[in-house]
């Protein structure tokens, strides 16, 4: 940025005329500056984000037809597994589990299929890779995160709602009234920890098991839909740490 540089170069000129006295200004200043410079730099990666994923919107399909109005279900699990595939000796004994399970899926008429994908943010922050995932744009800091709330981008819950579905985000660990950043992804109904009424102990960080949590969700979402749902889980029991296993 031309400004910053000029700036830049005008504190150099500075601190060279006014002695040692300066120099502890400077360098407080420089970083100051140098903090701008990646401001604006985030700035321009960020337009560039938005318009690549303006660009996307326009080749992708207008409708769910292929859908034929089933319901969509997406649930995050933050279990950390992927060094079940990465370390041949834990692979060795999980192979066999998930043959197991694939093969149950196959008998009653499903079809199982995985792919990794690299998160925009490791060891925390996790909303800006739910925003990552909602949204199409990759988000990896939080000023990413605050613009794209203010921004025209259309999360997925809210491109669904305007094919018809109910969209519908559960979030156990959500123990407040509102949420006003929540409006700009578009879900017309919240199932938080108040809604799901759980009574039972805490597992560590999580308020309540994961498996009460999809009961609940199949029991009084699903059970009593009265239209096609779009329904986003983030379940937390299966999140950090491990102290307190829930029983199966």
């Amino acid at each position: 940025d031309i400004r910053v540089a000029a700036v830049l170069a005008s504190l150099l000129i500075v601190t060279a005329l006014s002695g040692r006295d300066v120099v502890r200004t400077s360098h407080s200043l420089g970083a100051g500056l140098i903090a701008a410079y990646n401001v604006a730099s985030s700035d321009k990666a960020f337009e560039r984000k938005l318009v690549e994923a303006r660009r996307s919107d326009l080749v992708l399909p207008k409708d769910l037809a292929l859908l034929q109005q089933r319901d969509l279900v997406v649930i995050f699990i933050e279990s950390y597994g992927r060094i079940l595939w990465d370390d041949p000796l834990l692979w060795r004994d999980y192979k066999s589990t998930l043959s197991r399970f694939e093969s149950e899926l196959a008998s009653s008429g499903w079809e199982a299929s995985s792919h990794f994908l690299d998160s925009s943010v490791v060891g925390g922050s996790s909303w800006l890779a739910h925003m990552t995932f909602s949204t199409g744009v990759h988000c990896g800091n939080q000023l990413c995160w605050k613009r794209l709330l203010n921004s025209d981008v259309k999360a997925l819950p809210r491109f669904l709602t305007d094919k018809g579905y109910e969209a519908i985000d559960v979030l156990p660990a959500m123990d407040i009234d509102a949420w006003p950043e929540g409006d700009f992804f578009g879900f017309t109904r919240h199932v938080w920890s108040k809604e799901l009424g759980y009574r039972g102990p805490k597992y560590a960080w999580s308020p309540m098991p994961d498996q009460y949590v999809l009961f609940k969700v199949w029991e009084e979402v699903f059970a009593t839909a009265s239209q096609p749902l779009f329904v986003e889980i983030s379940l937390t029991s299966s999140h950090a740490p491990w102290s307190v296993v829930p029983p199966l």
